[in-house]
């Protein structure tokens, strides 16, 4: 069973959506992205899932949700917060820190977090600029910004769709 078919039975079942009603809003899943497939993704069967509008607006929708239930209610702060406090306190000649309680594997994690997106950017950045500098080499200015005969793509989009992603 592939993803969409999961994605429609759970969608029939729990909340009482009929896909094949053509004035649903997800009717016609089969061919939801507005741009060709890039060759040589990972996971292709879930392009026209991902690309569609409707997946970054569900899936910001969980997110809230998920901060929403899990965040504490009151007590602890961020670590921006709690390193702005101590800062503004700091600054007055206030002792009393309200300093965040991140453990040191916490703190490991955030930064191997921001180095592999640190290093995923440059990546993506070396990939782009380079498609850029091909398509301007071998089209005029118009057309290699619009993608007439859509050769651009082919490369651009390889690294747009994982950018794409990323942002996940």
């Amino acid at each position: 069973m592939d993803a969409l078919q999961i994605f429609k039975d759970l969608g029939s079942r729990h909340l009482g959506l009929n896909f094949d009603d053509a004035r649903h809003i997800f009717h016609n899943t089969d061919n939801w992205a507005i741009a060709p497939q890039p060759a040589g993704i990972l996971f292709p069967e879930y392009y026209d899932i991902l690309v569609n509008w409707r997946t970054p607006i569900l899936a910001a929708a969980l997110y809230i949700i998920v901060v929403v239930a899990l965040n504490p209610k009151q007590g602890k702060v961020s670590r921006v917060v709690a390193a702005d406090n101590a800062a503004k306190a700091t600054a007055v000649g206030d002792n009393k820190q309200d300093l965040s309680q991140s453990t040191p594997f916490i703190t490991a994690l955030v930064f191997v977090h921001n180095t592999i997106l640190c290093l995923y950017s440059a990546w993506t950045f070396h990939g782009m600029f380079f498609a850029w500098k091909k398509s301007f080499e071998t089209h005029s200015f118009m057309d290699a910004i619009c993608d007439t005969d859509g050769t651009f793509w082919d490369s651009l989009g390889y690294y747009a769709y994982y950018f794409y992603i990323s942002k996940y």
